[in-house]
């Protein structure tokens, strides 16, 4: 069964009278959610879109629009965080199927203060924008968002292993990529 987009109860998958009447108000629900993941979805959208500000700041909010369009399913959805980076992996994919190229930002964010600037992590986060949809996004997940192989899988509509073997791949082309230069810091 789908946890994303099945509510749990008998034949038809809709909840009871009694759990509907108990259930959150979704649109409070809704706003609870869009205050607590708002910044979260909009910098896995930046980061996954190629540090795209107006990109992120487009698909965060078509994102947060579907969610809202969505909000009733809110309430049986199991792991919220999931479901909005799933809606907003979604909104990226469809966004690269209509023909608008991923590309890096001419503009490079400033260094945080006390952060001093590394060339080579520069580098790299420029080929991890190279790399196929699903192997950046499982990598920034996992790498940079920290998040467990079965969150990946939810939000990449894949199972575990495959969100581990996307990963793996990743950071074997990164290693083969970049692994001397590393080495010899």
């Amino acid at each position: 069964m789908n946890r994303l987009s099945t509510a749990p109860g008998i034949g038809s998958g809709a909840p009871s009278p009694l759990a509907a009447a108990l259930a959150p108000d979704p649109l409070d629900l809704f706003e609870r959610l869009v205050h607590e993941h708002y910044a979260m979805v909009y910098r896995f959208l930046y980061r996954v879109g190629g540090r795209d500000r107006p990109l992120a700041e487009d698909l965060c909010q078509e994102a947060f629009a579907r969610a809202l369009r969505a909000r009733a399913t809110l309430v049986a959805v199991e792991d919220h965080r999931a479901w909005l980076f799933r809606i907003a992996m979604n909104a990226y994919l469809n966004e690269r199927r209509r023909g608008r190229p991923a590309s890096l930002s001419d503009v490079r964010e400033p260094a945080a203060p006390g952060r001093a600037v590394n060339p080579l992590a520069d580098r790299v986060r420029d080929f991890i924008q190279t790399l196929p949809a699903k192997q950046r996004a499982a990598t920034i997940l996992r790498v940079i968002e920290e998040r467990e192989y079965d969150e990946i899988a939810l939000v990449l509509s894949c199972s575990p292993t495959a969100a581990r073997a996307n990963v793996s791949e990743a950071m074997r082309k990164i290693r083969a990529r970049f692994g001397e230069e590393y080495q010899t810091r």
